[in-house]
């Protein structure tokens, strides 16, 4: 209905805004039913009043009072609660900017009613005619187009608001979200079946391990009862490591007997060094060069008689000349042959007693352990003597040692 600005009117409307207004019922905010803190939270612009088609005018701006908002569970950084809708503004006419809250009294209603047209009442019969909003309401509509976009943004933060598609977990369909019991059933005999598997393994493993400890057992047994025989093996062992070392005791001496002997017999021995060879050579030779050598060298005449055998030793090698070994008849001509052997220094002649392989071994190591003292030294027997010192060779710890009686 159209509307006049009178004075009157003016004053009226002035007066009514001023007063205390009553609540309506159901404009109250109640959070969990508990006292809050008292606040005012004016939420958007100020729009104009939507006015309904088949009731008055509303002009009263949105206030929260007495609302303090929980805290948000969405990701959003809004400290306040979200903004509640504006009130819409009209779709048709010209609208108005008045913000200023209305009440249909019946005084009001008769100063607003007129039995005359006001003079900016659009009159025409022509049914085609189309009567555009004013650029205000225009202003109207954006902003509360802005305002929804602005809540669907905040919205879309909000889990509790916003909880997104329905998916099968969630939908009403019992068959689709929860497993049938034929389902769990396989499962569970799936479940079994492995748990079996497990078993059976774990008892072919107890059995197996069942067996090496039975077998463990009877070796340990074993072992102890051949662990009390051990005094008697010791006993066993001492005994024979005694006799065993009697044995090499009494064959060390029984080999020292037979090399003295072997030196015995080779007492009336020489061995002659450096008498050319040749390769018809008979032993009858090998005789008559010894006494030519003794006749010619050492000026010692020999008669045939005198010498048992006389011969080479050894194998023929090509280059090289075998020593001659001499067996005399007599001790005596074999030592008055030996003390005239020093005459042969310088040339290329040599005269040398014959022993065993086991005396020659040891006369070796005690010339080598002379030759390493650079002195002048002496050979009896089996006996090194270097000035006052007189040394002998240890076969068992094979090294040359001082004797502690001469």
């Amino acid at each position: 209905m159209p509307q006049r600005l009178t004075p009157l009117l003016f004053v009226l409307q002035v007066i009514f805004a001023i007063s205390p207004l009553p609540q309506e019922p159901g404009s109250s905010y109640r959070h969990n039913a508990e006292p809050t803190t008292v606040s005012t939270v004016h939420l958007g612009p100020a729009t104009p009043p939507f006015q309904p088609k088949d009731g008055p005018n509303v002009s009263t701006p949105l206030v929260l009072k007495g609302l303090t908002p929980p805290p948000p569970t969405s990701t959003s950084t809004l400290l306040f609660g979200v903004k509640a809708r504006a009130s819409g503004p009209t779709l048709r006419g010209l609208g108005s900017c008045s913000d200023m809250p209305q009440r249909l009294t019946p005084l009001l209603f008769v100063l607003q009613v007129r039995t005359y047209d006001p003079l900016f009442a659009k009159k025409s019969s022509n049914r085609c005619l189309l009567q555009l909003p004013s650029p205000q309401c225009l202003a109207a509509l954006f902003s509360q187009c802005v305002n929804n976009a602005r809540l669907l943004l905040l919205l879309s933060g909000d889990v509790e608001e916003n909880r997104g598609p329905i998916t099968r977990s969630t939908s009403n369909d019992p068959s689709s979200t929860e497993p049938t019991i034929q389902e769990l059933l396989v499962k569970l005999e799936a479940g079994q079946d492995s748990i079996i598997s497990e078993l059976k393994a774990i008892n072919s493993r107890l059995a197996s391990t069942e067996e090496r400890l039975n077998d463990l057992m009877t070796r340990i047994a074993k072992t102890e009862t051949e662990c009390y025989s051990i005094p008697e093996i010791r006993t066993d062992v001492a005994n024979l490591i005694s006799t065993t070392t009697k044995a090499t005791e009494a064959i060390t001496n029984i080999d020292d007997r037979i090399n003295d002997a072997e030196d015995r017999s080779r007492r009336n021995n020489l061995l002659f060094y450096g008498i050319e060879e040749k390769e018809s050579d008979k032993w009858i030779d090998s005789e008559k060069a010894v006494i030519k050598l003794c006749e010619t060298k050492l000026n010692v005449t020999i008669d045939p008689k005198e010498i048992a055998r006389a011969h080479r030793l050894g194998k023929i090698v090509p280059g090289k000349t075998r020593p001659i070994i001499v067996n005399f008849t007599f001790f005596k001509t074999r030592e008055t042959v030996l003390s005239n052997a020093a005459k042969l220094k310088g040339t290329d002649y040599s005269i040398t007693e014959d022993f065993c392989t086991a005396t020659r071994s040891v006369r070796r190591e005690l010339v080598r352990f002379a030759r390493e003292r650079d002195a002048v030294f002496k050979i009896k027997y089996k006996r090194l003597v270097i000035g006052s010192k007189t040394y002998h060779y240890d076969a068992t710890h094979k090294k040359v040692e001082e004797c502690s009686s001469p």
